[in-house]
C-alpha cells in the first residue's frame, strides 16, 4: 500500500537529488562568497547581489518552485496513459504561455526600475543614494530579462522530474554558478575591486550584467538538453483553450500564493538588510543560502522524489489514507537531518561566518553581520524543508480528490501563506525601526523563522484527516 512511496526507490532518488543539489548549493555559496570577496562590503556589492537575485524573486512571485508541483501530476497522468502526444502539447502550451507572461513581466520591471532601485537603496546613506539608484537602474536593465530564462528552466525541470530524471535538473545550476564566479574573476583581474557606487567604471557594470546573463543562458541550454533527452524535443504553443492548462489555474492560486509570498518576503528582506549598513545585503544573502541548505539537500529532494509517486496514487483513485501515509513517511525521512542542520547553523554561526568571509569582505564587522544573520535564520531552517514536503503532498493529493476535499487540503496552504505574510508585514518594519547594525539581521532572521515554523504547522495540520490520525505512529 505505502511501498509506492516508502520503497528504496524514493530513498535512492532523494539521495541522488540531494547529492546533485549539494554541488549546486556549494557552488552557489562559493559564488556569493567570491562576489563579496571581490566587490567588498560596499554599497556596490550589496546592489549587485540584490539585483542579481531579483529575476529569481520575480519568477517565484509568478511561478517559482510551485511550477513543478503543478506540471508534474498531469504529465505523470499522460505518461502513465501512454499519451505522449498529449503530454507534449500540454508542456508546449504551458511553456509558451508562461514565457509570454514573463516577457510582459520583464517589460513592467524595466518600466518600473526607478521605483525598484529606490526601494533597493532605501537604507543607503544619503550621500551615496543618488549614484546608488543610477547603478541599480542600469543593473536592472541588464539583468531583468533573465526572468524569461528562469521560466523556461522551470518547465524543462518539470519535464525531467515527470520522467524520473532527477540528477541533471538539480546539478545544472552548477553551470550558472561557475559562470558567475568566472565573471567575478574577470572583474577582479580587469578592474580590481572595492569600488563604490560613486566611482564604479561603466565597463565593470557591463561585465557584471552580461556575465550574469550568459551564465543563466548556459544553465537554460543544459536544462533544455535534459528535457529533450527525457521526453523528446520540447515545442512551444500558445493555446490558452487547452483544458488541461486552464485546469491549473485553480490549484495555482494557492501554490503560487505560497511561492509568491516567499519571493515578496525575500525582496522585503533584501531591502531591510540594507539598513544594517554596507555589506548587510551580502551577509544576509550568504546566510539565506545556508538557511536554504536543509530545503535544498533534504526537503526538496525528498518532496521531488515523492511527488510523482504520490501523484500516481492520487490519479489511480487510491484512498486518501494511502497518500497521507506516504506523506508521513516522506516527512519522517526529512525531519531528523533537517533539524540537525538547523541546529548546527545556530550553534556554529560564529565559526561558519569566519569560514566564508574572504578577501575584501573579511573584517570583524562583516563577520559579525554574518554571525547574527546565520543565528536568526538557523532557528527556522528545518521548518522550511519540512514545509516543502507538506506542500508537495498537498498538491499531489488535491489532484485526485474531490473538489471539496481538494480545497480543504489547500486551505492549509492558504493559512500558511497568510501567517507568513502577516509575520513579515508586522515584523520586518518593526525590526528596521527598533534595531540597527548587525542586530537588524538577527531580527530579520527571527521574524522569518517564526513565520516559517507556523507555516509548516498549519500546512501539516491541513493534511491530517480524521481517518488517518489514529493509524499514524
Amino acid at each position: 500500500m505505502t511501498s509506492t512511496v516508502t520503497d528504496r526507490g524514493l530513498i535512492g532518488d532523494s539521495a541522488r537529488i540531494a547529492l546533485a543539489s549539494a554541488m549546486s548549493r556549494a557552488t552557489g555559496l562559493a559564488r556569493i562568497v567570491v562576489v563579496a570577496a571581490v566587490l567588498g562590503s560596499t554599497v556596490l556589492g550589496d546592489l549587485f547581489v540584490a539585483v542579481n537575485v531579483l529575476p529569481l524573486v520575480l519568477y517565484d512571485v509568478l511561478a517559482g518552485s510551485a511550477l513543478s508541483s503543478l506540471l508534474v501530476p498531469p504529465l505523470v497522468r499522460f505518461l502513465d496513459g501512454d499519451d505522449g502526444r498529449r503530454a507534449r502539447q500540454f508542456v508546449g502550451n504551458a511553456l509558451g504561455l508562461l514565457s509570454a507572461a514573463m516577457v510582459v513581466a520583464v517589460a513592467v520591471a524595466i518600466a518600473a526600475r526607478g521605483w525598484i532601485a529606490a526601494a533597493l537603496t532605501a537604507g543607503v546613506d544619503r550621500a551615496l543614494a543618488g549614484d546608488a539608484r543610477s547603478v541599480a537602474g542600469l543593473l536592472l536593465l541588464l539583468i531583468a530579462p533573465q526572468l524569461v530564462l528562469y521560466a523556461a528552466i522551470g518547465v524543462f525541470v518539470s519535464i525531467q522530474h515527470a520522467n524520473h530524471h532527477f540528477v541533471l535538473p538539480s546539478a545544472a545550476p552548477v553551470i550558472e554558478n561557475l559562470g558567475l564566479i568566472a565573471t567575478m574573476v574577470v572583474v577582479g583581474l580587469s578592474y580590481g575591486g572595492g569600488f563604490e557606487v560613486t566611482d564604479v567604471p561603466l565597463g565593470l557594470l557591463l561585465v557584471l550584467g552580461v556575465g550574469s546573463g550568459l551564465s543563466v543562458s548556459t544553465h537554460a541550454v543544459v536544462q533544455l538538453i535534459g528535457a529533450w533527452r527525457a521526453a523528446g524535443r520540447p515545442t512551444v504553443g500558445f493555446n490558452w483553450r487547452d483544458g488541461h492548462v486552464r485546469a491549473l489555474v485553480r490549484p495555482a492560486r494557492d501554490s503560487f500564493a505560497w511561492s509568491g509570498s516567499i519571493a515578496l518576503r525575500q525582496f522585503a528582506l533584501i531591502v531591510a538588510a540594507g539598513f544594517a549598513g554596507a555589506g548587510g545585503v551580502q551577509a544576509f544573502e550568504i546566510a539565506t543560502l545556508a538557511y536554504f541548505v536543509p530545503l535544498a539537500l533534504i526537503g526538496r529532494p525528498i518532496a521531488s522524489a515523492a511527488l510523482p509517486r504520490l501523484a500516481r496514487l492520487s490519479n489511480r483513485g487510491s484512498g486518501s489514507d494511502e497518500v497521507i501515509v506516504g506523506y508521513r513517511a516522506a516527512l519522517r525521512l526529512a525531519a531528523v537531518p533537517a533539524l540537525a542542520a538547523g541546529g548546527a547553523m545556530v550553534l556554529l554561526s560564529g565559526p561558519l561566518a569566519s569560514l566564508v568571509a574572504h578577501g575584501r569582505f573579511d573584517n570583524p564587522e562583516t563577520v559579525r553581520l554574518l554571525t547574527y544573520a546565520l543565528r536568526g535564520l538557523g532557528l527556522g531552517a528545518a521548518s522550511e524543508a519540512l514545509f516543502e514536503v507538506a506542500r508537495q503532498a498537498t498538491m499531489a493529493q488535491g489532484r485526485g480528490q474531490g473538489q471539496g476535499q481538494g480545497q480543504g487540503r489547500n486551505a492549509g496552504l492558504r493559512r500558511s501563506t497568510m501567517v507568513r505574510a502577516g509575520m513579515a508585514t508586522v515584523g520586518l518594519p518593526a525590526v528596521v525601526l527598533l534595531l540597527d547594525g548587525p542586530a537588524v539581521l538577527l531580527g530579520l532572521g527571527v521574524v522569518v523563522s517564526i513565520g516559517d515554523v507556523l507555516a509548516f504547522v498549519l500546512a501539516d495540520r491541513g493534511l491530517r484527516t480524521p481517518t488517518i490520525q489514529g493509524r499514524l505512529p
